[in-house]
């Protein structure tokens, strides 16, 4: 419309310039795929492939032939778990099945008493019986003595006067025992009858009246301020010799046998280097021997046959155990 407008305009002999033209936008275009179901009609679809829906339990439907129809042989039918066998034993729910009698622990009383007035009698435990000794509650009943131990103290008994001879046996035991203090006998002496020893002490006055001397010697070095060197082994001054250091060898004590001295000695030695009794296997004098020269001994062990054979029918299965 805006060319034709702009056309008439130019024959018309207006003078008006032509409009601007907007450019397209290519944002908005989109191309078509070549594969698939094709929008236009002059193009020709492809055929499009993908994988089947299908479940494979139609695919075994379909006849292919005899061969392939007896390998899939059962497989659509129910197997052996889809069935219910009801139980041979019990109580059969089908009129044609015989139900078998079935046996069970009777819930009776196991010793049933012969009367009520037993069964509401009372026990032995249900009276209380006073004990023969003792207090007796009853008039009917004689009252024993009851002896016991007494609850005075020993000591009250020897106040009680027996004999002379019986005194002199407690002689001496209301009397204090030895809590007496007695002083010391050395010392300064409490008591003015008793005499005080003189009192011996060591003095505290200077011994030789070198008091000084003995301070400024015990600002001297001593002996084992100094350190000297010793005298054996190696020596660091030349003026000094060192002597021969002897020490332990380090070899092993099982190379001195190698090394021959004499015939004797050799003889101390002989066996170390061989075998012992325990490298040698002994075998056994009994049982089946593995040297040709040696005669395999008899042997007896227990048999392994059954003892009862009447315990296999016991082994066999019951009436109960087939499925009718």
């Amino acid at each position: 419309r805006e060319k034709a407008e702009s056309s008439l305009g130019r024959r018309m002999g207006g003078g008006a310039p032509p409009a601007p033209v907007a450019p397209m936008d290519m944002s908005k275009m989109f191309t078509r795929s070549l594969m698939g179901q094709q929008p236009l009609g002059k193009w020709k679809s492809s055929p499009s492939f993908g994988f089947g829906s299908g479940t494979r339990d139609q695919r075994e439907k379909v006849f292919i032939s005899m061969a392939h129809t007896k390998s899939i042989f059962g497989r659509a039918s129910p197997g052996p778990a889809m069935y219910g066998l009801p139980s041979a034993t019990g109580n059969q729910i089908l009129s044609t099945k015989g139900s078998q009698p079935r046996w069970a622990f009777g819930s009776a009383q196991r010793f049933p008493a012969s009367s009520k007035s037993e069964v509401a009698s009372p026990g032995p435990g249900t009276y209380n019986n006073h004990p023969a000794l003792g207090r007796q509650i009853t008039s009917a009943y004689v009252t024993q003595p009851i002896f016991g131990f007494g609850t005075a103290q020993q000591r009250a008994n020897w106040k009680v006067f027996i004999s002379q001879e019986h005194n002199l046996a407690f002689y001496g035991r209301e009397g204090p025992g030895p809590t007496y203090n007695i002083g010391s006998t050395m010392g300064r002496q409490s008591l003015s009858t008793m005499r005080s020893s003189p009192n011996l002490s060591f003095g505290s006055a200077d011994r030789s009246g070198q008091s000084s001397q003995l301070k400024r010697a015990a600002n001297q070095p001593g002996p084992a301020s100094y350190s000297l060197d010793a005298a054996i082994g190696r020596q660091i001054r030349s003026t000094m010799r060192s002597s021969a250091t002897p020490s332990f060898g380090t070899g092993k004590q099982s190379h001195n046998p190698a090394i021959y001295i004499s015939e004797e000695i050799n003889k101390s030695f002989f066996g170390r280097i061989g075998p012992g009794p325990t490298t040698a296997i002994q075998m056994p004098g009994f049982y089946r021997q593995p040297l040709s020269r040696n005669r395999s001994s008899p042997q007896w062990g227990f048999g392994s046959a059954s003892r009862f054979q009447e315990r296999r029918l016991e082994q066999r299965p019951g009436p109960g155990s087939y499925c009718v």
